[in-house]
């Protein structure tokens, strides 16, 4: 399934979600990461998040369709073979 995460924590915890974040998502903007995953990787991502967020901070993670589409506007980055 195509999953989008992001999140918004206090500067000083941006690298522990990077690092994260990185080990199933591509990173697209500094606290947004998206993907596929399988059921179980949704499940250990989400797992570990839950045990990192602290009070005041948030992680979305939205799972969208196939039917996805993007529309980039601006300056193109290089992302990773596999990015949708």
């Amino acid at each position: 399934m195509h999953v989008i995460i992001a999140y918004d924590v206090t500067a000083n915890r941006t690298d522990k979600f990077k690092r994260i974040c990185q080990i199933y998502l591509i990173r697209i903007q500094n606290s947004v990461f998206e993907g596929e995953l399988t059921e179980a990787q949704l499940m250990r991502i989400k797992d570990i998040l839950v045990k990192e967020v602290k009070e005041d901070e948030t992680v979305r993670i939205w799972l969208t369709s196939k039917i996805l589409k993007s529309i980039n506007i601006g300056t193109k980055k290089d992302v990773e073979d596999g990015f949708i």
